[in-house]
């Protein structure tokens, strides 16, 4: 072969070379915008479990049964209620729910207020601040809080603050049964934390046991809470109370809640979808 033929075939083979590396280079590149979905959705989803975990983490850090000294005895009424709480849709009594669970937390847990009168569904109650109210009226509650009222056989009912003040105005938002609260009951502030899975919307929710009820987390397909350490005591009595309120004695016993969260369908290379979490409530007493 001449060098002209040696040249021409030295060039063809160059071209060819050039040719497979370009090639493959576009492969790569076709495949970047693909991959870089993968990462993000593997960080949505990422993302999605840490909004899970600390926002839980936190509401379950104040889940201590609430200790009541209620006209000369000892009352506890659980923080922990193995289903929906408030007034919006609330589980019934005895229910141990596999998709809901609702964190009562005492606020300013050195307040709470003594009934002079009786407080039934709604109207004017006479309420005595307990020393650690201080000088503030109606020991500080204000208009939309939530209060705890608990009777001293341990009874307890959920109200919204109308109007504060010397007489307190409340609006029941779950009472026991054909039951009111008597003088010497006890009032004290809550946070209600109900936290519940909508299959049709994918999201976990939060609710405040009044009107806000709002997604916190979407794009999940299941989610289940695990009772099974407590399940058969949760809902076989004894029971304290009547009506939505009543609930199992054994409600105080619970230390951890186990959650499992199973996230909308990823990209096949996304393996871990299903995520248990499990938080253990705070030592008590």
């Amino acid at each position: 072969m001449d060098e002209r033929g040696s040249a021409l075939a030295e060039a063809l083979i160059v071209t060819a070379i050039v040719g497979a590396i370009w090639a493959a280079a576009a492969g790569v590149l076709a495949e970047v915008p693909a991959q870089a979905a993968k990462w993000e959705d593997a960080a949505a989803m990422r993302q999605r479990i840490r909004v899970i975990d600390a926002r839980l983490r936190r509401i379950a850090s104040s889940a201590v049964p609430i200790a009541l000294e209620v006209d000369g005895r000892s009352v506890i009424v659980p923080s922990v209620w193995p289903r929906r709480l408030g007034y919006l849709r609330p589980g019934g009594s005895g229910e141990v729910s596999a998709t809901a669970v609702t964190f009562l937390s005492r606020v300013q847990a050195h307040r709470a207020l003594t009934l002079a009168g009786t407080l039934t569904s709604a109207g004017d109650v006479m309420a005595v601040p307990q020393p650690g109210c201080g000088s503030e009226i109606a020991c500080g509650l204000a208009e939309g809080d939530t209060v705890l009222a608990v009777a001293q056989d341990g009874a307890c009912g959920l109200y919204r603050v109308e109007e504060p003040g010397v007489r307190l105005r409340l609006a029941a938002l779950m009472q026991p049964g054909a039951s009111s609260f008597g003088p010497g009951s006890v009032l004290t502030r809550v946070a209600i934390d109900a936290i519940s899975f909508d299959p049709g919307e994918g999201g976990i929710r939060r609710y405040d046991g009044y009107r806000s009820d709002n997604v916190m987390v979407d794009g999940v397909r299941a989610f289940a809470i695990d009772w099974t350490e407590r399940a058969a005591g949760l809902a076989d009595g004894p029971f304290i109370g009547t009506g939505p309120m009543a609930y199992d004695t054994d409600q105080a016993a619970v230390r951890a809640i186990t959650m499992t969260v199973d996230l909308i369908e990823a990209p096949p290379a996304i393996a871990a979808r299903r995520t248990v979490l499990r938080w253990g409530m705070p030592r008590w007493p």
